[in-house]
């Protein structure tokens, strides 16, 4: 019976904290905003605190110019997969395709961030 209740308590804790699509999709549509303002205070903002401190507001504006040099505007982006590694976006820019990758924290704040190479 204890260990129905921890397995009880696990499940609703679990059920608590998991983010939905529409929580992804939201933050991407303001990830996307951002990005195509070349507006990096406003992607910074979206970060936790943790990854403010380690991914700073000059370094995410030398990524934001540097990426749409490369790849140019998002134009659009639709959810692959989620799963423990966070939420996989098809992103299309102007130039290339690449996955958009993003971990939200409890309170809607992005532990992880990343566009890496599809």
């Amino acid at each position: 019976m204890k260990k129905l209740t921890y397995i009880f308590l696990f499940l609703c804790m679990s059920i608590s904290y998991a983010q939905t699509d529409a929580d992804y999709e939201k933050i991407v549509a303001e990830v996307t905003a951002g990005y195509n303002n070349k507006d990096a205070a406003a992607i910074h903002q979206l970060f936790s605190s943790d990854l403010q401190a380690s991914y700073s507001i000059d370094k995410l504006k030398e990524f934001v110019e540097t990426t749409q040099l490369a790849k140019g505007a998002l134009n659009e982006s639709s959810l692959l997969m989620t799963d423990e590694s966070g939420a996989q976006f098809l992103a299309h820019f102007e130039k290339a395709d690449a996955l958009l990758v993003l971990i939200l924290s409890p309170d809607g704040k992005l532990t992880k961030f990343e566009i890496a190479e599809y």
